[in-house]
Formats: C-alpha cells, sequence, structure tokens
C-alpha cells in the first residue's frame, strides 16, 4: 500500500510537472531582442527606459522579460 502510494504521488508530481512546462510562457524562450520587437513602440520606449543595457546582459534579459510579461497581462 506504501508502494502504491509513493507510486502515485510521484505520477502526480510527474504529470504536473509536465503541464507547467507545456504552460510556461514562450517570453522565457525568447530573447530581449525579439521580446522588443514583439510590443508597441511607446511600449518598447517605455522598457527601454525601465531596463537599461548598463544592468549587464543577464539582468537586462531579466528586466525586459519582466516588463514584457507585464505588459502583455501573463
Amino acid at each position: 500500500m506504501v508502494r502504491y502510494l509513493i507510486d502515485k504521488r510521484f505520477h502526480i508530481i510527474l504529470v504536473f510537472s509536465f503541464c507547467l512546462c507545456i504552460t510556461v510562457p514562450s517570453v522565457f524562450a525568447q530573447s530581449p531582442t525579439d521580446l522588443l520587437a514583439s510590443i508597441s513602440v511607446n511600449e518598447r520606449e517605455w522598457v527601454n527606459s525601465s531596463c537599461l543595457m548598463s544592468f549587464g546582459p543577464s539582468l537586462y534579459a531579466s528586466c525586459v522579460r519582466r516588463e514584457v510579461t507585464a505588459i502583455r497581462g501573463f
């Protein structure tokens, strides 16, 4: 019985993880350049004023993803 419960729990976690991977917005798979190209000029100007390239590549990319996600309402 205990083994069945452990296997059942593992199965539920596996299915949940798979569903989570499918439903995560594709915003995380895109480069900052692609993300900026996908929004309007006014929105792009706002993101560029919020996210400075002087942050460095990683922080800049994270900032752009966060701002574009907020704009899109995800």
